[in-house]
């Protein structure tokens, strides 16, 4: 087992590139890595488990990837606000947020997002911008520690 305290901490960006890799080499080689960082990052880069401590307590513990496969969200934003729509959105799901001209789809409503433009299409709303995310590390630390 290998005790890493922020290793990549004042060091330029191609140092903290060679730490990132040099991480995972060592876990290539089947070394266990224990990595305590704030570079939010590097631990989204080369951790495979997640624990979040405060004051010596465990606030979040977790695989990575199960950890960035929490809250996906979608955000369609048309040119015009889409309020007029709200009503007929709202019998499709009552998670689908209107928001003047964005529409914010969490969890299931994302299923449902071709059936949304389509209907924004057929109203006559133009489309500028999709954004597909999922919830950052910096999130899960804050929703941890609240």
């Amino acid at each position: 087992m290998i005790l890493l305290d922020e290793p990549s901490n004042g060091l330029d960006p191609e140092g903290q590139a060679d730490i990132c890799r040099y991480i995972q080499a060592l876990q290539a080689a089947g070394h266990t890595v224990l990595l305590a960082s704030h570079q939010l990052q590097e631990v989204t880069q080369v951790c495979t488990e997640l624990i979040i401590l405060n004051e010596g307590q465990i606030h979040y513990q977790n695989t990575m990837e199960a950890a960035m496969a929490l809250q996906p969200h979608a955000i369609i934003r048309c040119r015009e606000p889409v309020d007029n729509l709200a009503p007929l959105l709202g019998t499709l799901s009552q998670d689908i947020v209107v928001d003047g001209t964005e529409l914010i789809l969490e969890g299931e409503t994302m299923l449902m997002r071709r059936q949304i433009m389509s209907i924004l299409l057929a109203a006559g709303h133009d489309i500028v911008h999709l954004e597909q995310s999922r919830v950052t590390l910096a999130e899960i630390y804050a929703q941890a520690l609240q």
